[in-house]
């Protein structure tokens, strides 16, 4: 009879993105019951810069493929996605992984809910759903189900933290993120210089600073602020570019009128 040591499991140290550390729900403790520990510090550092850098780049396509769904939409993907010891979960969630949600997959699903769910939930716009945007439907679950039965948090904030999608965003019937910024008032204390006053939501959100050349003929930003940090564009979009974009007109009309 052959005698094997036993090795204890071996912790990973892996330099991690504070983002991806967040987007990716890991766990930085040392005394994680899950699996491998994650550690800022790590040896050696290029083995953890790739791994942090292709999780980044996960998140990123799961971001910019993130479907919009109804409401309604959201109950069926969560529960085909439920952590759960029966086989048909394991077999839904390997079936996801190889080939998305196929059409048998959704039609069986149907049984499961009454006539008037299903009239709600766009079933023919989930049989569609690429592989991309099986992953971020992944890790919007990944998310719900790990979340602790005291933990403070709505799931349009779920939604947000894996699309990069502000919060007011993330469902098929809401208004664009562009929408929801209006302009409250623009204050000029002299004829060079002037301050844009941004509500988002109806809710004062940033304001954008610039100057006027001396002949009234051109401005610039010179600074903006934020009053949260929270995605408030889309993904990808430079927040300042898009300030400064809605505020042109409306600085032109103001200098044109003087």
């Amino acid at each position: 009879m052959n005698n094997f040591n036993i090795l204890p499991h071996p912790t990973i140290s892996i330099a991690m993105d504070p983002y991806v550390l967040s987007a990716l729900n890991l766990s930085s403790s040392k005394d994680s019951e899950d699996g491998p520990d994650i550690n800022i510090d790590p040896e050696p550092a290029e083995d953890g810069n790739k791994i942090s850098s292709l999780l980044k780049a996960v998140l990123e396509v799961s971001a910019y493929h993130f479907p919009l769904l109804n409401e309604e939409a959201w109950p069926v993907l969560l529960d085909l996605f439920q952590p759960s010891p029966f086989p048909r979960r394991e077999s839904v969630m390997m079936q996801m992984a190889k080939s998305g949600l196929v059409n048998g997959l959704i039609a069986g699903v149907r049984f499961d809910y009454s006539d008037e769910d299903q009239k709600a939930v766009d079933f023919d716009r989930l049989k569609n759903l690429d592989m991309a945007e099986c992953l971020a439907i992944k890790l919007v679950a990944d998310r719900f189900w790990s979340l602790e039965h005291n933990t403070v948090t709505t799931f349009r904030a779920i939604l947000s933290k894996v699309s990069g999608r502000p919060e007011e965003c993330v469902f098929s019937n809401d208004p664009s993120a562009e929408e929801l910024w209006t302009i409250r008032i623009i204050d000029m204390p002299d004829d060079l210089s002037g301050v844009v006053y941004f509500d988002y939501a109806g809710h004062p959100m940033a304001t954008l600073e610039f100057t006027v050349s001396p002949d009234l003929s051109t401005f610039s930003s010179t600074g903006y602020e934020v009053l949260q940090e929270r995605p408030l564009v889309l993904p990808g979009e430079n927040i300042r570019k898009m300030l400064f974009d809605k505020a042109m007109p409306k600085i032109d009309e103001v200098l044109r009128n003087k």
